[in-house]
Order: structure tokens, then sequence, then C-alpha cells
């Protein structure tokens, strides 16, 4: 039987060309000074458009399609645009995973819009400290509240209407 000892140092490894199955052949691959441009495109449109350009976020832009990341991110700027949006990487990253389209229906999150009064009221809520987030749960905007509860946003905003936070907010 042998003895076996670890290896202290790592083994170098050759890199290999990337092959690609054409047919019946196989071809080789490099990596294209065009697709590097492509991204590097992206990457300045996804700037240019304010989002702020994370590691994460530079991760999923270059593990998607190129197509699939400018719909993405029309439809988050779509978004973000008629929204209040408290994390905008989280968003882009949500519509390149999805596969956002703009003005996709099966998107709500890129197609609803906020329902009227909503901002108004969510903002007044926000800044007396009565809630902290919401979000479309089923297609219904609901709100968590400073106990840790999701609550109906119709529910809270017949208990709290604009009028009575405005009193709350100037007395």
């Amino acid at each position: 039987m042998e003895d076996f000892k670890p290896v202290s140092a790592p083994l170098s490894v050759k890199s290999q060309p990337v092959l690609k199955a054409s047919g019946s052949e196989a071809e080789q691959v490099a990596e294209d000074n065009s697709s590097a441009a492509a991204h590097d495109a992206t990457f300045l449109k996804i700037e240019q458009a304010g989002f702020p350009l994370t590691s994460p976020l530079k991760a999923e832009v270059l593990a998607a399609p190129l197509e699939v990341v400018s719909d993405a991110l029309a439809a988050a700027i779509e978004y973000r645009d008629r929204h209040e949006v408290r994390n905008p990487i989280g968003l882009l990253r949500d519509a390149i995973s999805q596969c956002w389209k703009l003005g996709g229906s099966e998107h709500p999150k890129a197609t609803k819009a906020a329902e009227p009064g909503f901002k108004e009221w969510f903002d007044l809520a926000h800044r007396l400290r009565l809630v902290t987030a919401s979000q479309l749960i089923g297609g219904e905007q609901y709100i968590l509240t400073n106990d840790d509860e999701w609550e109906p946003w119709s529910f809270l905003a017949a208990a709290f209407p604009i009028a009575r936070l405005k009193r709350m907010f100037n007395p």
C-alpha cells in the first residue's frame, strides 16, 4: 500500500479554451471583445439610469443575456419612476432575474401603478413612524406596521385617513 502525502502547494491548472458544439464538430470560442464592450456599455447605461453598480448587480448582469438586462432595465426605470423605491439595486436585480419587460403584464411590479393617494398616505404615515414598509401581496397593497404586522392598506387608510395623518403631523 502506498503512502499518500498531501500537496501543500496548489496545483497549477492550464486554462483550456471554451468549446461550443456546432453540428457534429466542436469549435473554439474565445471571449469576444465585442461581448466585453457590450457589457461595458450596459454597465454604463445602468449607472446613467441612477442604479449603483455593486458586485452582486454586476454578477446578475453578466449571468443574464444582454437583451434580458436591457428589457429589465427599462422596466425597472419605469417602475422606479412611478413608485417609491427604497432599494433600487434590489429592484433592478429582481427585474433581471424575473425577466421583466417594459409594460409586461406578467410582472405586476413592473406594470401596476400605485393606488391613488397611496404615496401621499404612506409618506405621511412613515414620517409619523406608524409604518415602516409596503409591498404588493397577491395584487393588494400591504403595509408593515411598527408592530411588525402586515396589514392591508385599505384597512389602515380607513383607520388613518390622510386628513387625520395631516392633523397628527401638524397639530
